[in-house]
């Protein structure tokens, strides 16, 4: 399987413009499931999956222009905005707001989902692992 940079270079976007883009954010924001959204305007889920990562890719390498990038950072500021109408909810409820619970773990569940802290455990232990795989084998070098 190609890495993200492999498949950046290899595979670009090309029946995808910016108006396809902004189409499909309409939709996600309208509540819309990125699957469906996508396939309405003629993206495979793969399609925009593989446009996802290309963007997340090039935010973490300081590339944010790119037409992936931006549609990342769109995406996640509707993420961002779901986000802040459920926890409003559900801090103004005395009770708290059930429906926006439940909405948050299942929609962010590495966010909000029974096991979200168990995950951010396991993430941390394998950044830990990738640190010290790379300390020896930079240490076997020099040696």
């Amino acid at each position: 399987m190609l890495n993200i940079y492999e498949r950046r270079n290899k595979y670009t976007p090309r029946s995808v413009t910016q108006e396809k883009i902004d189409a499909v954010l309409e939709e996600i924001k309208k509540r819309g499931h990125r699957k469906q959204a996508s396939w309405t305007h003629g993206i495979s889920e793969r399609h925009f999956k593989s446009m996802v990562e290309m963007g997340e890719f090039d935010l973490e390498n300081d590339n944010p222009d790119t037409m992936c990038a931006k549609m990342v950072q769109k995406l996640n500021n509707i993420e961002l905005s779901d986000i802040q109408d459920c926890m409003h909810k559900i801090y103004s409820s005395r009770k708290g707001h059930k429906g926006c619970q439940w909405t948050l773990e299942k929609m962010y569940p590495r966010q909000f989902g029974n096991d979200s802290l168990l995950r951010e455990l396991s993430e941390k232990f394998a950044d830990l692992e990738k640190t010290i795989k790379g300390e020896r084998s930079s240490e076997e070098g020099k040696g």
